[in-house]
């Protein structure tokens, strides 16, 4: 069997690979009541409003920033950066930063047996278009036609997209204890994921987080994919959908013991959380080992124990314990 290859963060939490910069401080825009100015001299990809987890929109010119809030101009021959903020408040209440790499992050083409442990990467963009095997988007850790791999414990936020293993193969990747936020790109808007699983086939998601992404939280994703696992997972606050399978051969994939407060299109679903629609199972035919919160009325807080990263047990007194028709606790939480 090929060797293994270990990348490991010596020290877990101490190593941020960046392909964005620090913006330089603004100030108001003579002539202006809302466009703040800096001086910058780069190859500018993007701009971000870090405090917000918010990427600007890029404008055409100058005097769209000052009607448009969450916008941003860039004269190139001047060395002139021009931005508006997202709530309209003065720019030394909120802090930037600008993607000037124009590439993916950590890439590896055709990985083999390779382990990533530990890292955190973030401002890796490209204001240009990439090319479909990558959904069109740049990501800050993607691996592309691998086999075997482990990516774990590493954080991937403000890029065009998350983390994302292409299997492309024969797969028998794992993504584990991953977390995904405040990616976006206007490249792929829907598939700019947390955490994503593309073209699987015998990869599984487990213990990974997707939040506040223009696109989806945790999902697997693509014609071919077969045979994929989403375990123990959360999603909240994006625009897509929190936790998602849409691939050719759905039959074949899973979620469980997970949960997506929004939407969450999965064919096959068991001890999950549901928080809004899923388009390939009608509401009444949600199997009752899982909790539809659109369709239950719940207190939360009633039936369940929070940690930091959101719900984490049953109370003892939950109505959702040891419930019919096996006797079984609900959900993805067992006491």
């Amino acid at each position: 069997p090929e060797k293994e290859t270990v990348i490991r963060a010596e020290i877990p939490g101490t190593v941020l690979l960046r392909g964005d910069v620090d913006a330089p401080v603004f100030k108001r825009a003579l002539g202006t009541h809302q466009t703040l100015v800096a001086d910058f001299k780069g190859d500018v990809q993007a701009v971000y409003e870090v405090d917000t987890w918010s990427r600007m929109g890029e404008r055409a010119t100058l005097a769209e920033v000052e009607f448009q809030p969450g916008s941003y101009f860039y004269n190139a021959a001047a060395g002139r950066l021009y931005v508006s903020s997202t709530d309209l408040r003065p720019a030394d209440q909120h802090r930037y930063s600008v993607p000037v790499l124009g590439r993916h992050g950590l890439e590896l083409e055709k990985p083999v047996r390779v382990v990533l442990e530990g890292i955190a990467v973030r401002g890796f963009e490209s204001s240009r278009m990439a090319d479909s095997r990558t959904l069109f988007g740049n990501w800050g850790i993607i691996f592309l036609g691998a086999r075997d791999c482990i990516i774990r414990d590493c954080t991937a936020f403000l890029n065009g997209g998350g983390i994302c293993i292409a299997s492309e193969g024969e797969g028998g990747n794992l993504v584990e204890g991953c977390t995904g936020y405040g990616n976006s790109s206007p490249h792929n808007s829907s598939e700019c994921a947390g955490v994503l699983l593309y073209q699987s086939k015998n990869d599984v998601a487990r213990n990974c987080v997707g939040y506040r992404s223009i696109g989806v939280g945790v999902r697997i994703y693509g014609l071919a994919a077969e045979h994929g696992l989403l375990e123990h997972c959360l999603g909240w606050g994006n625009e897509g959908p929190d936790i998602g399978i849409k691939a050719g051969k759905a039959e074949t994939c899973a979620t469980k013991n997970s949960v997506g407060l929004g939407y969450f299109p999965v064919l096959n679903v068991s001890n999950s959380i549901l928080g809004s629609q899923n388009i390939y199972v009608p509401d009444e035919k949600i199997t009752k080992d899982n909790i539809h919160l659109k369709t239950e009325r719940l207190n939360l807080e009633q039936e369940f124990c929070y940690k930091r990263r959101g719900l984490s047990g049953m109370r003892l007194t939950s109505a959702m314990r040891n419930s019919p028709p096996d006797g079984k606790d609900r959900g993805p939480f067992p006491y």
